[in-house]
């Protein structure tokens, strides 16, 4: 029978698959950084136990987009970094330098956003799951008490 910690790690690598897989088949992958940052793990003990799924932030970019920059902001330089390592790991070459082109998409960027893709995670991290989750664990402790009210019974049967 299993546990809840293992129900929480077969739940956690099978939702953390789905969204690196999401990844894939949209083809958002650039430098493999968000990819190789999705992640799980199951902590507790006893008495608490916990299913934690994370990622860098870029997922959130990816799947929800970016609104413009506000106007009079001109944006930090976290994105046009971003950009150059999208450039290398894309091989782009254009007639321009590597700089200026980042530059020219991250202004562009910055005055008109970009949209997301979605469901990247939201179609794996959501309600269908939390309730897959709590029927998973809800069958397993039920199982367990009836394991152990059996095991009791049949001991106590025998005593009279």
């Amino acid at each position: 029978m299993l546990s809840i910690a293992d129900i929480l790690n077969e739940v956690g690598l099978d939702a953390t698959e789905r969204i690196k897989q999401n990844l894939v088949d949209a083809d958002r992958i650039a430098t493999s950084g968000t990819y190789q940052s999705v992640q799980y793990k199951v902590s507790g003990d006893l008495y608490a136990i916990s299913l934690t799924i994370e990622a860098n932030k870029n997922i959130v970019y990816l799947e929800k987009g970016r609104k413009p920059t506000q106007k009079g902001n001109r944006g930090s330089t976290v994105l046009f970094d971003e950009i150059v390592k999208w450039i290398d790991a894309k091989g782009i070459v254009a007639d321009i330098d590597k700089e200026r082109l980042a530059y020219a998409i991250t202004n562009k960027i910055n005055k008109e956003g970009y949209e997301g893709t979605k469901g990247l995670y939201t179609d794996v991290l959501n309600d269908d799951l939390v309730k897959s989750i709590s029927d998973k664990i809800g069958r397993t402790v039920i199982n367990q008490l009836a394991n152990g009210f059996n095991s009791n019974t049949e001991t106590s049967t025998g005593n009279i």
